[in-house]
């Protein structure tokens, strides 16, 4: 019963067997190979029923077995380790039947426990274990999928409930859709599914729901695409804010190489440009300003925006980002657009 499906930066796919308990990788190479059998860690946490893969930053691939209740981690050199327990958080909040898994870019960890505690767990680098939604945050039954944005707001969508939260880094909890028992169109739902586009757009699916559910959160730049691949990954880059005076305007770029240079282009008018290996749609630039990546590849940037621009501005941004393992050494993000208003 294969389940669940993760890609890596290579290629490598990795599948879920739920009723063989193992997880498999699929090489770029047509190689397939088990690489987390049923016995798991082999230390007395096994692994029955994983649901759910992710593959983190550095390549480790998260496994989470519903039905032995834990959470594995494989790193690259074949090592497997249990990181998650039933115990969940160990202050009384309970892991048990973890459905779906999240990562983000410096490595935390999102899991669901959908048939008991009923909670979102956020697991750190550093291993700190902390509930951060719970039933009482909305309905939060049986929370089915979790996805976590640039920005890192984190998404669950509840089954049983039929909600949709939002839990922002602040903490404030915002219900996307109510509990109400039916949604858009009149038709009962169980929601199941959620994804999040570049854009800031929340997708929707589930049983018994004939169609898509799109929320739009309005503060997203648009996504326009055009990014070039690199050692990480596509550069990727998230912005949002409304652009009127006196309000924050965020930015986020994520998958480039560690400690990388970039140079950010800002235009306010488009004419796109192929080269780099993808789309420039920044062109020609009207300012540009120069960044460093981390030490995990990643930028971000909180402004005011200022007074006395006029409105109806068009504003593309975009990053052309070092990267020594391409051809050219330059890779480029996606590019995003936003109008003042």
């Amino acid at each position: 019963g294969p389940h669940a499906i993760a890609v890596d930066v290579q290629g490598d796919v990795f599948v879920t067997g739920a009723v063989s308990d193992n997880v498999f990788r699929i090489a770029t190479d047509g190689t397939i190979a088990q690489v987390v059998g049923p016995e798991g860690d082999g230390l007395g946490h096994p692994l029955e029923e994983p649901e759910a893969v992710a593959v983190g930053p550095a390549g480790e691939v998260y496994v989470a077995g519903y039905a032995s209740s834990n959470v594995l981690r494989l790193d690259p050199d074949g090592t497997v380790t249990e990181i998650l327990d039933a115990t969940g958080d160990g202050g009384g909040n309970t892991l048990a039947g973890p459905e779906a898994l999240a990562v983000t870019a410096d490595g935390t960890l999102y899991v669901t426990a959908r048939s008991g505690g009923f909670a979102v767990f956020e697991r750190t680098p550093a291993g700190d274990v902390t509930a951060v939604l719970l039933p009482d945050d909305g309905t939060l039954l049986f929370p089915e999928d979790v996805f976590v944005d640039a920005f890192g707001s984190v998404y669950v969508v509840s089954n049983f409930s039929r909600d949709v939260l939002r839990r922002d880094p602040d903490g404030t909890v915002t219900q996307l859709v109510a509990p109400s028992g039916t949604w858009p169109l009149g038709f009962p739902v169980s929601p199941y599914n959620l994804t999040v586009t570049g854009s800031g757009d929340v997708f929707v699916t589930g049983y018994g729901l004939p169609y898509l559910l799109e929320l739009d959160q309005a503060d997203w730049f648009a996504d326009l695409g055009g990014s070039s691949p690199g050692i990480a990954g596509r550069p990727e880059l998230r912005a949002k804010g409304v652009l009127s005076p006196g309000t924050p305007q965020d930015r986020v770029l994520r998958h480039a190489p560690p400690n990388a240079l970039m140079l950010a282009w800002i235009a306010f008018a488009s004419t796109p440009l192929d080269a780099i290996g993808g789309t420039v749609h920044a062109f020609p630039p009207n300012v540009q300003l120069f960044y460093v990546a981390d030490a995990v590849g990643s930028s971000s940037l909180s402004v005011t925006w200022p007074a006395g621009i006029p409105s109806g501005i068009d504003l593309y941004l975009q990053f052309i980002v070092q990267d020594l393992s391409v051809p050219d050494g330059l890779t480029l993000s996606n590019a995003v657009l936003r109008t003042t208003p």
